[in-house]
């Protein structure tokens, strides 16, 4: 009889050793998870705020700011020429001309892509060139 209760008691104890370690595990699986979900919860913060950041400026903003950046002009500068400035738009397609050859900037939903003639010695080609500017880099050069 003594054997029995001992034996009982081991086995007893056994089961709830092991109950123990599955609850444990349980916790951790728990706790796993809980963790994951908080990272990506945190991850889509973070990229909220950076579309956020990056949705302040309108399309017409980052095809103008394309421009300066081919010409290598400021905004001031462009200011003091804007009587002489043809400005159009053609869905997210902006096109600027002083007159003669036209610069074309596309928006897209990273980027703006720049089409331009490009300069043969002292005249404008007939050749077409094309610069691209992600949008997070003019933002940031042209943000002020």
């Amino acid at each position: 009889m003594k054997k029995r209760i001992i034996l009982t008691s081991t086995i007893l104890l056994a089961s709830l050793a092991l109950a123990g370690c599955g609850n444990n595990q349980s916790t951790s699986n728990s706790t796993k998870a809980e963790n994951s979900s908080l990272r990506a919860e945190d991850s889509s913060l973070k990229a909220k705020k950076s579309s956020e950041r990056q949705a302040k400026y309108s399309e017409q903003d980052y095809a103008l700011m394309a421009y300066l950046k081919l010409q290598g002009q400021t905004a001031n500068e462009l200011n003091r020429n804007k009587d002489n400035m043809n400005w159009n738009q053609d869905g997210n397609t902006y096109h600027i001309d002083f007159g003669a050859h036209t610069t074309s900037m596309t928006v897209t939903e990273d980027n703006v892509e720049v089409t331009y003639d490009k300069p043969q010695g002292d005249s404008m080609g007939h050749d077409n060139g094309h610069k691209t500017y992600s949008k997070q880099r003019l933002a940031k050069e042209f943000g002020n």
